[in-house]
């Protein structure tokens, strides 16, 4: 199994594992609000689902526009290289980093993932931990 399937299969089957439990609960339901697909050396998933009562619409239209609502059927793909401080800057203050760079970060970097750098950048910067050394 490559790198690129790996996670999305192990959603897939947790999926079902959900649907096939959810069967045993007639008064609750499951909202699936997060499934994600990243490596960061390994591949790795996150998920996040609400356990809510049956007759409950309002939970699921809250996280439905919830603006990292993903299934296991569609889930974020996430992958970014390792970024110096001053391509990450670049990337933050830019609209148009792709010009600014000097060069296609996308063709710079393959993807292992099958994702574009720079739109993942533009979803999931603010969370995407960056770490400095700092001297003193």
């Amino acid at each position: 199994m490559t790198l690129k399937r790996f996670g999305p299969t192990l959603l897939q089957v947790l999926g079902l594992a959900v649907a096939s439990e959810e069967q045993y609960f007639q008064e609750r339901r499951v909202v699936w609000a997060l499934a994600t697909h990243y490596a960061d050396g390994q591949a790795m998933v996150t998920a996040a689902l609400v356990v809510c009562p049956r007759e409950d619409t309002v939970t699921e239209k809250l996280v439905k526009g919830w603006e990292f609502y993903a299934t296991p059927d569609e889930p974020h793909r996430i992958e970014l290289p390792a970024l110096s401080s001053l391509e990450r800057l670049t990337m933050e203050s830019n609209s148009n980093a792709h010009r600014k760079l000097g060069f296609d970060l996308a063709k710079v970097f393959e993807s292992r993932l099958g994702v574009d750098p720079f739109e993942v950048f533009k979803k999931f910067y603010r969370l995407y931990p960056h770490f400095s050394r700092v001297e003193l």
